[in-house]
This record gives C-alpha cells, sequence and structure tokens, in this order.
C-alpha cells in the first residue's frame, strides 16, 4: 500500500489496516501520520515486510509498536535532509530501532539517509549510529547466541548517507570475531564526515559490490584501491 505524500492520517489509516490483515508493503512517508499506533497490539498486519516512514513526524515512543514486525526484510526511515523536531531520527530512536531490529531473521535493507541528528551530542565512535552498526549493520548469516545458533538473512543494503556526523570510527562495528564477517552488498556513505581510516573496517566486508563515498573526506588515492579492491 503506497500513501506517499499524500493527506492520509491516523484514523484513516488505522481503519485501512484493520481490514488489510495480509498486507506486505505499507510506505507512509511524508504523509499527515503521527505515529506508529496503528500497526495495533496485537500487530494488524504480521506479514508486512517492507515499511518505509521516511519523514513522519514519529515520537521516540512509536517504536514499541512496531515490536511484532517479525517478517521485515525492509524498513526505510530516512529524512530526506529534514531536520526540525522529529522528522528526522535522534539516537534515542535510534536505539529503539536497534532494538527492535536487531533480532528479526529476516531484516534484508535498511536506509536511515538524511538523519542529520544522529550523534549530535555523542563523540564520534560512542553514539547510537556506532551502537547501530554494531549490532545491526553488520549482520553475518548465522549468530550464535549462547547455548543455540539463529539463523538469520544477512543485511544486505544499508544506506548511512547524509548523516552527517557519521565517522570513520562509527563503523568499527564491522570489525568481528574471527570467522564472522559483514555480508553487506551496498553501503552508501555519501555526504559523511568518514575519511581513509574507513578502509580498514570495509575491508571486512567481502562481499561489498557497491559502495558510495561522495563528499566525504576519503581521499582520492584511498578511495580508488577501494573501488578496485586494495584496501
Amino acid at each position: 500500500m503506497k500513501l506517499r505524500q499524500t493527506g492520509v492520517n491516523d484514523a484513516v489509516l488505522s481503519t485501512w489496516i484493520k481490514k488489510t490483515p495480509l498486507l506486505e508493503r505499507l510506505d507512509i512517508s511524508f504523509t499527515a501520520v503521527t505515529g506508529l499506533a496503528f500497526l495495533g497490539s496485537p500487530c494488524h498486519v504480521p506479514r508486512l515486510e517492507k515499511l518505509s516512514v521516511s519523514g513522519a513526524n514519529l515520537k521516540n515512543s512509536d517504536w514499541v509498536h512496531a515490536i511484532d514486525l517479525l517478517q521485515l526484510r525492509t524498513l526505510n526511515a530516512g529524512s530526506m535532509g529534514l531536520s526540525r523536531g522529529s522528522l528526522t531520527l535522534n539516537d534515542t530512536q535510534l536505539r529503539m530501532v536497534t532494538d527492535l531490529l536487531e533480532p528479526l531473521e529476516h531484516l534484508e535493507s535498511v536506509s536511515l539517509v538524511g538523519n542529520s541528528n544522529l550523534s549530535m551530542t555523542s563523540s564520534r565512535g560512542n553514539g547510537a549510529i556506532a551502537e547501530f552498526i554494531a549490532r545491526v549493520g553488520w549482520r553475518c548469516s548465522v549468530r550464535r547466541l549462547r547455548n543455540y545458533t539463529l539463523s538469520l538473512t544477512s543485511l544486505q543494503r544499508l544506506n548511512l548517507g547524509n548523516v552527517s556526523k557519521l565517522s570513520s570510527e562509527d563503523l568499527r562495528g564491522l570489525l568481528r570475531e574471527e570467522g564472522e564477517k559483514s555480508k553487506i552488498v551496498s553501503l552508501t556513505l555519501s555526504n559523511t564526515v568518514v575519511d581513509d581510516e574507513a578502509a580498514v573496517y570495509l575491508s571486512t566486508c567481502p562481499d561489498l559490490q557497491a559502495l558510495a563515498m561522495e563528499n566525504t573526506k576519503v581521499t582520492s588515492k584511498r578511495a580508488s584501491n577501494t573501488a578496485t579492491g586494495h584496501i
């Protein structure tokens, strides 16, 4: 259901959602929707695989309503450069999103593009974005948790473009224990303060096929080496 840039509001959406229990895709980006309570508890759309909420006016507490989206494969939560109020994720919200996404078995793609408020109040490598990358962004195909093994679909696409405070130190979470490798295929780091140090962390992504680093602090020589695989 694509409602992007329409006048749909919470009341109307809540009514529609209750009538579409088999819904798999929902785009409410840049609408008048002001929360995620319409998802219901228990969830009205348990088969939802793709949720797009870019530019939505969400509050910190709204993400708890998405806890039952166990089939989620794609989350688009960008702000497209908006920086006012709750139209862009802050660190508190991202930590909630991280808690939501970490256990999901089918997650494949996450976009946080344009969330310029992330890491505004934290030091490099210690903010919510660094925690997100360490817990969700690296995602190998099999994870061992205590006494059992959990099979996970690998996170393949991660868009962190225009997260203006994103630094190379925030990518440290890509470094894993021996034998664990990131399965990321496409990574966008454009318009951030990532520099040459990022090469150390990107070298742990053997499946990386598409890397966008326009308007960063990566030097032309390092960018050339990275593009040809000589990291």
